[in-house]
């Protein structure tokens, strides 16, 4: 999502909008959407409807005079031509990316050496999924366009290419690949795999080796990497989040962003400033503007000078879609300028759609540039009328743009997102309202700063350090806003999520324009406010007095805390996969103290949340078994530990820990597995999980990580003492447990901590009758929320947050 600046919304909501190309857009974005989603012969049918509907048009209005007559002459005539080049352009190159061969090579998995030219930066593969395949720091993802490809096949077919060749997805290692820059020539060797439905890109090459380098870069990268670095290095002169969030703000960089950040700048409704977007072009050209129209420069002048700045800040930040659309566009307002035309915002969108469409129609399905589109329309047709409506209830006018811009991009968006995320941030428009006053001095500072680090880096720390406020605000902004009782809350995902809000935003707005039915409205958003409000703030309570252990809530991993005897102290079993919902479980059970972190094992639903755990919280140590695979975790283990000034040990089993009302036992993992290079199975790394045996006032709790059969079995052949009151299931109850585990074990109470509608299965039906079978009262994170131990009048109780009290069987 994009914002823009307040200088380009229109002061004069009477003048009427022009919406002559607007069609036209429609049908060349619809049929590059239909044409990918369906075939290639959809868009060529799209684009013929077009042209009809536009010669309709043009019968209606021949030899007629009144003004709708000229406005239905210009809607036809633009649905003629861009109807043609829907038909042509757009349904040609969908059809030859349809029936490129490289698709049929793909579906069979077959080797190729491909000579490429990479068309975009290389983006680091970030994911906290299950298993532990993150590669923010093991892989990368870049498009290229095939220049020759050779596929190892029965004829080892060699498949040549012209000028303007085969679109592909690289996705390569981390280390030798992050360096390459647009227009490099490479040859990629590897594997070929189906880039999937909907989509230009005709095949994904997953590459094992090295990249063999043809030739440098284009010059102008080259600058651009450097300049990129030296902005990189400056904002090392400001602490860590900061210092990480401002590349992000200026060029789009956030390989120095904690995911703690990232993940509240998400919630806060605000992800669309680390990514270049249009209003860093719309704040570059006006900067140029008001510079030269302090020294008196001519518009024409004036114009071009910020076309120029423009087109240099593209090529610094890169060609993503929703920058090559806010620069075309920002490109037609400057020429509007120029030529004394400025009420022509929303021509100006639609030419930018279709000729970034017909240019690449892969645009069409972007989601990111449809946000963009959707917002800049917003704010050009729908925050005027609403800002001047708040002008006349005596609103000041800066207060009123400052409401206006943020609320008509977030309801315009909010389909769009809800739909894509399943989430809606409740916190979004206030949250932008608050941060949009610093967003433009930071964005300018940090842009001169680039330019003038690599000849002067003194002068660029210190336009780093002005924009230090800046960034910080933005900081504390969305570190609040995330911290909001119920921020975002869930929402059907998928077109139909999408359609369904944009139904009830619809029914909203239409109901709103009567005067007494506003009442209604206002009823109904208190009535939902109320209903999505978390559970503590209804039933008060939580956490109960006197708890032992709490299995956090945090989605698709793993977080568990073990009470010691003094207030605001616990230990921490596994950090779950996201910074945000451990820091959240801690703050509403009010640990502060933590003596001692625990890692199980080294996949990322358990170690993803420890940015999280470390920045604001005394944390003695974080602990780890034997296991130091895969790399990337391990390292990022060693890193975030490193920067909080935290010391890492190892656990071994037969180890015991006191602490003051708490008692740890470690179990396993009984076979040492110390490698730190090379690759581990799936299997291999959670059998290497620290088994621990929590003693408490409640009684025995067996913390079994994400063990799977063959270390149960481990413990089952040497006798270890496996009984517990409580039994945290291992590896989110799915199906590898074995039932002498469970046996030997004889819990009372089990606890599976797992996400809702996680796509792994989990919590396994088997799993959870064996344990039901045998007594078991079994208790589920995704449904009963977080889940307290605590003493009760039979030995130990439970309870769910928000629930009553329920003693097990």
């Amino acid at each position: 999502m994009t914002t823009i600046d307040n200088a380009l919304v229109d002061r004069e909501p009477a003048r009427a909008v022009d919406l002559r190309l607007v069609p036209a857009a429609v049908v060349v974005w619809l049929s590059g959407l239909v044409g990918l989603l369906a075939t290639w012969w959809c868009a060529v049918a799209i684009g013929v409807a077009g042209v009809l509907a536009g010669v309709l048009l043009l019968g209606t209005a021949l030899g007629r005079r009144r003004p709708a007559a000229w406005w239905a002459r210009g809607m036809g005539w633009s649905l003629v031509l861009c109807g043609i080049i829907a038909a042509a352009p757009v349904g040609i190159r969908l059809s030859i990316a349809q029936s490129d061969p490289l698709r049929q090579h793909a579906e069979r998995g077959a080797p190729a050496h491909l000579h490429v030219a990479v068309t975009d930066r290389p983006r680091p593969i970030v994911s906290t999924g299950f298993g532990g395949q993150a590669g923010g720091v093991r892989s990368v993802a870049m498009l290229a366009e095939v220049v020759r490809a050779v596929v190892d096949s029965p004829a080892a077919e060699d498949l040549s290419r012209g000028e303007r060749g085969a679109d592909v997805l690289l996705i390569a290692p981390f280390p030798e690949w992050s360096a390459l820059l647009p227009g490099q020539q490479v040859v990629a060797e590897g594997v070929l795999a189906p880039a999937g439905g909907g989509r230009l890109t005709v095949a994904i090459l997953r590459v094992r080796a090295p990249p063999r380098l043809l030739g440098d870069a284009p010059l102008v990268q080259r600058v651009a990497q450097t300049l990129r670095g030296g902005l990189r290095d400056a904002a090392g002169a400001l602490p860590e989040e900061p210092a990480g969030l401002l590349p992000a703000i200026v060029v789009g960089d956030t390989a120095a962003l904690p995911r703690r950040v990232v993940e509240e700048f998400r919630v806060a409704g605000m992800s669309h400033l680390l990514a270049v977007s249009g209003a860093n072009l719309v704040i570059v050209g006006a900067a140029v503007l008001f510079l030269l129209g302090a020294l008196r420069a001519g518009p024409v002048t004036s114009a071009l000078a910020a076309l120029l700045a423009v087109l240099g800040f593209v090529v610094l930040a890169g060609p993503q879609p929703s920058v090559l659309r806010a620069a075309v566009m920002v490109g037609i307002a400057l020429l509007a300028v120029a030529t004394g035309r400025t009420h022509q915002a929303v021509p100006a969108l639609a030419v930018s759609v279709i000729g970034l469409v017909a240019y690449d129609p892969g645009m069409a399905v972007d989601v990111g540039f449809a946000l963009s589109v959707a917002a800049t329309a917003a704010l050009v047709v729908l925050a005027p009328p609403w800002s001047h409506a708040m002008i006349r209830w005596g609103i000041p006018r800066v207060l009123a743009q400052a409401i206006a811009v943020p609320a008509a991009a977030h309801v315009v968006t909010a389909p769009l997102i809800a739909g894509v995320a399943g989430q809606i941030s409740l916190v979004a428009i206030v949250a932008n309202a608050l941060a949009a006053p610093v967003v433009a001095p930071a964005t300018v500072l940090g842009v001169v700063a680039t330019l003038v680090a690599p000849p002067v880096p003194w002068l660029a720390e210190l336009l780093v350090e002005l924009a230090g406020p800046e960034v910080h605000w933005l900081i504390i902004v969305a570190r609040r806003a995330a911290e909001v009782p119920s921020a975002e809350i869930a929402w059907p995902s998928g077109w139909w999520g999408g359609l369904l809000l944009l139904a009830v935003i619809a029914v909203m707005a239409w109901v709103s324009r009567r005067r007494r039915s506003r009442a209604l409205v206002v009823a109904a958003l208190v009535g939902a406010a109320l209903a999505a409000a978390p559970i503590r703030l209804i039933a008060p309570g939580w956490p109960p007095a006197g708890w032992s252990a709490v299995a956090c809530d945090v989605g698709q991993g793993d977080a568990t805390l073990l009470a010691t005897a003094e207030p605001g102290r616990a230990v921490l079993v596994d950090t779950g996969p996201r910074p945000r919902e451990v820091a959240e479980c801690l703050n509403r059970v009010g640990v502060t103290r933590l003596p001692l972190v625990v890692l199980t094992h080294l996949h990322a639903d358990h170690i993803g949340g420890l940015s999280g755990v470390l920045a604001d919280r005394a944390v003695g140590a974080v602990a780890v078994g034997s296991g130091r695979l895969p790399e990337w975790a391990w390292d990022q283990v060693r890193s975030e530990a490193a920067r909080a000034s935290v010391p890492v040990v190892w656990l071994t089993a037969g180890q015991r820990l006191r602490w003051p009302g708490l008692v740890v036992d470690v179990l396993g993992p009984r076979h040492v597995d110390a490698r730190e290079h090379g690759e581990a199975t799936g299997t291999e790394i959670n059998n290497g999980s620290v088994v621990l045996r929590a003693t408490t006032p409640s009684g025995r709790l067996l913390l079994a990580g994400d063990v799977e059969i063959g270390a149960q079995t481990d413990l089952l052949a040497l006798g270890v003492d496996l009984t517990a009151d409580v039994l945290k299931v291992p590896h989110h109850g799915s199906r590898y447990t074995a039932i002498e585990f469970i046996e030997a074990v004889r819990p009372r109470v089990a606890v599976i901590s797992v996400g809702a509608g996680n796509r792994y299965g989990h919590p396994s039906p088997t799993t959870m009758d064996r344990l039901a079978a045998r007594g078991a009262l079994v208790l589920r994170t995704d449904r009963d929320g977080d889940t307290a131990v605590l003493p009760g009048q039979r030995g130990l109780e439970v309870m769910r947050r928000g629930s009553p009290r329920a003693p097990p069987r």
